[in-house]
């Protein structure tokens, strides 16, 4: 909201012209306010009475919030690379395995129509089960949609640091952006504890699964 306060109002002569202009305050800053467009040349004129000025209750913060912004914005940016790659050799894992376990099923089928020992073609037979069971157990497929789902929430902050704060920034609106972090690590790390968590128990059964597999 911004508002003028009574009787804060003056003028400047520019070029034998009087340019009407008042102080108005918005988020608690003190910012000139004209009654009409002000010339280039008057606004050079006026000089430091154009940017925000200490106000009833508030400071000049501009200076502080932009570094503010700046650290948040190359924060995200680390977040964002760690996540991504954290995604990339999650689904690269679980994709090596599948071809893995789908070439073992392969020449074992080969090797036995070939009548080779029997042996041979037993232990190539076991490595696709061992995969698929190595992949469901440890939940690789679904820690990679993890780090990819909170890396596009982190895209969505990244872009109203770069492109929806006012400007120049305020204190206010980088603190709501943090805050919005916070909330969402909370989400992404209650969702990890509750379905991704590798426990004992998991790999008691990942073990006693591969004891099974014939």
């Amino acid at each position: 909201m911004v508002f003028a306060l009574a009787g804060d109002s003056t003028t400047t002569s520019f070029m034998g012209f009087l340019v009407p202009y008042a102080y108005a305050y918005e988020d608690g800053k003190r910012r000139l306010s004209a009654s009409r467009p002000v010339p280039r040349r008057a606004r050079l004129a006026l000089g430091p009475q154009l940017d925000y000025e200490e106000g009833p209750g508030g400071e000049n913060m501009s200076k502080e919030a932009e570094e503010r912004r700046d650290r948040l914005a190359v924060d995200l940016d680390k977040a964002i690379h760690v996540l991504g790659s954290a995604g990339r050799r999650n689904y690269l894992a679980t994709f090596s395995l599948a071809l893995i376990g789908s070439g073992a099923s392969v020449m074992a089928g080969i090797l036995a129509f070939l009548q080779v020992d029997s042996v041979i073609v037993g232990v190539l037979a076991l490595i696709p089960a061992m995969c698929a069971i190595v992949v469901g157990r440890l939940k690789l497929q679904d820690r990679a949609n993890w780090y990819y789902r909170k890396r596009t929430a982190l895209f969505a902050l990244y872009n109203e640091v770069h492109f929806e704060l006012p400007d120049p920034p305020t204190s206010a609106a980088i603190a709501e952006i943090s805050r919005k972090w916070s909330a969402l690590n909370q989400q992404m790390e209650g969702d990890w504890g509750s379905r991704l968590a590798l426990t004992l128990e998991d790999m008691n059964r990942t073990a006693a699964s591969a004891a099974r597999t014939p």
